[in-house]
């Protein structure tokens, strides 16, 4: 008895452990010739390679005869192979598509040799009809509004249940999806806003649900939000950007306080977490709940920017692309084993056609169906350039203002550097978070040395960079905090100890050089007011208690939320520190002075002087005495 594969259209690889050369290999019941290609011997078992006359078909069963043995055909490598990529690309829709009188169900499956779907509350199992390019079907007659259902798929020998990929709405413990009528769904009151595009005008707060509304004890984070616009909105924010608000792992939706998680373990990318609704086993609930928080943000005039995470999933098993087309979501070396650049296990392999169709759709249903204001792309380094490049073509044809922007680290994932989206292949019109202008300023997370914010002697050349915009001003997204690693607070505590008001001297400094340097402001939530997660740095899945926002800690920091408002404005009134051009940036800004604790630039009737000495000196007849960015306004006090 022997095992067979199917690794390519024409290609069988049977193992067997009792082979020799007068076996008769054939395909039972079927007209088509096999040629032994190559043999492998591995311990006691024969690896034969057979090629095949004409190519097989991947959703229909087929029988190898061994001598007298008869082995059913399984899922080889075929779905690795760049022709079945060619082969099954379907570029229409997937998912349901909903009508009172009836709805049509889509799965892209094109290894499955069965699909049924399963509508459990009805007791009722319908069987899809393979159509092509890898599609199965079914439409179901009568008003399927708010009805669960979920995929059964044969793929081997077995059915095995799945979620559908496409689906916008799940149960608790994702369990079932739902069929959704979209015009029930809250209406918005506020069109979809033409914020400034992906541009140095805006100014980004990095938010996560719970750290935001934790002190306000109420059950719904979608809601209880849009309490705090008039926090974002009194400091001048343009957009906020929230951690990942899509189904994930780590949490429990009913019992909310359990767990605490970031949010970036994905198990269904168009399908909003339960954690953060009121009732989240009722999926309208959180689909209304979320589409009146993004409208009330923007009825006050700032943006809504969403964390997505396309470079991994939560386990590559429970992923249902995963387990439609066994092999095909993920990058794999040469041995066959899943790549782990992203640390967690598997790596999306989004330069496949239809891996980068989920991606594109998902994004497209954010932003139509949600309104939603621009993406930041986790580990987007693991991301191929063309998936990139097409994201781009295809929201800013919907929304031009869209912003696109991520961590462009470069990583190992299996494929060649050239190809992938990191910072070092910088693509115009995305952004990118520029870590070198976090470490000068704050210092290495990792290694905890010193940032000029805790006291380090400043560099002439690397500050005047920054200033300029080191990374391309329009792509710079300069930010000195955000959810990863430690907290400013606590990487000050860890590396140099401060009193209270030294500490507010030095995050001032940060806050200044952040809204004058050229590039796009980005802000961790709770920085300004001295977030801690009490010296934990990786904080992803600690408690409630580690990672919230403590907003009681205003009134000692009430000086330096009017000094960041104050800055922000006056970036905002002032558009040479929101330029795009390197020429222009280069002309306008001018080292006047330098020594190794303060320098002093000019930019059009502005002289800046930045500190982070305690060493008292004299500039334009002003005694500087304390860290700072001093603004002189053609020569006097500003």
């Amino acid at each position: 008895m022997g095992y067979a594969y199917l690794e390519d259209y024409n290609i069988i690889k049977v193992i067997s452990d009792a082979y020799n050369k007068n076996s008769l290999v054939r395909i039972v019941n079927e007209n088509i010739e096999l040629k032994l290609i190559n043999k492998q011997i591995e311990g006691k078992f024969h690896h034969l390679y057979y090629e095949t006359s004409q190519n097989l078909e991947t959703n229909k069963d087929y029988q190898i005869m061994v001598d007298y043995d008869l082995i059913n055909l399984h899922l080889g490598k075929i779905t690795r192979s760049s022709l079945f990529d060619e082969l099954n690309y379907y570029d229409g829709d997937l998912g349901f598509i909903y009508s009172k009188k009836q709805t049509t169900f889509k799965l892209w499956s094109p290894v499955s040799k069965e699909v049924k779907l399963v509508l459990p509350k009805l007791n009722k199992i319908y069987d899809l009809s393979y159509t092509f390019n890898g599609v199965y079907e079914t439409t179901v007659k009568g008003n399927l509004d708010k009805q669960p259902y979920y995929y059964l798929v044969r793929i081997n020998d077995e059915f095995i249940k799945t979620l559908d990929p496409y689906g916008i709405a799940s149960s608790l413990k994702e369990e079932v999806n739902f069929v959704i009528n979209k015009a029930k769904t809250y209406k918005f009151k506020s069109k979809n806003p033409s914020f400034s595009n992906y541009s140095t005008d805006n100014i980004i707060m990095e938010a996560h649900l719970k750290d935001l509304t934790y002190h306000l004890n109420e059950e719904s984070n979608f809601l209880s939000s849009i309490k705090m616009i008039d926090y974002f909105k009194d400091l001048g924010i343009t957009h906020v950007q929230l951690l990942p608000v899509n189904s994930f792992y780590g949490v429990d939706e009913e019992k909310k306080d359990l767990y605490y998680n970031w949010g970036y373990n994905p198990l269904e990318y168009m399908s909003l977490s339960g954690w953060y609704a009121s009732k989240p086993n009722d999926p309208y609930n959180k689909i209304n709940e979320f589409k009146e928080l993004v409208d009330n943000y923007h009825l006050n005039n700032i943006g809504i920017n969403l964390d997505v995470v396309f470079n991994h999933v939560y386990k590559h098993d429970m992923f249902s692309m995963g387990k439609i087309v066994p092999g095909y979501a993920y990058r794999c070396d040469q041995a066959g084993f899943l790549t782990n650049g992203s640390y967690c296990g598997n790596d999306l392999a989004t330069e496949r056609k239809m891996v980068r169709k989920l991606i594109i759709d998902t994004l497209k249903h954010y932003v139509e169906f949600y309104h939603i204001d621009g993406f930041r792309f986790d580990l987007m380094g693991l991301i191929d350039i063309e998936t990139m490049k097409q994201i781009e073509k295809v929201l800013r044809e919907i929304n031009p203002n869209l912003m696109l922007y991520g961590e462009g680290w470069v990583m190992q994932t299996g494929i060649k550097q050239s190809l992938l989206a990191s910072s070092k292949e910088a693509l115009p019109n995305i952004g990118y978070f520029n870590d070198t202008y976090r470490d000068f300023l704050r210092g290495n997370p990792f290694k905890l040395d010193k940032g000029i914010l805790m006291g380090a002697k400043i560099n002439k050349d690397q500050l005047t960079s920054f200033l300029k915009g080191s990374f391309g001003a329009s792509q710079s997204i300069n930010y000195i905090e955000c959810h990863d690693n430690y907290t400013l607070n606590d990487q000050m505590d860890l590396v140099k100890k401060m009193s209270l008001d030294q500490k507010k001297d030095y995050l001032k400094l940060g806050l200044g050089l952040l809204m004058i340097s050229q590039g796009i402001p980005f802000i961790h939530l709770g920085m300004e007011i001295g977030r801690t997660k009490n010296g934990i740095d990786n904080s992803y899945n600690e408690s409630i208690e580690i990672n919230k926002v403590d907003f009681s800690k205003i009134n000692l920091y009430l000086d330096v939320l009017e000094y960041l408002k104050k800055m922000i404005s006056f970036r905002k009134e002032n558009p040479v520190f929101r330029l795009t051009n390197k020429s222009m940036i280069d002309d306008l800004v001018k080292l006047v002075e330098y020594n190794n604790n303060y320098l002093v630039y000019q930019i059009a009737e502005y002289e800046i002087v930045i500190t982070n000495t305690y060493d008292v000196f004299e500039y334009n007849l002003m005694l500087i005495n304390k860290p700072g960015v001093y603004i002189f306004q053609n020569k006097k006090p500003y």
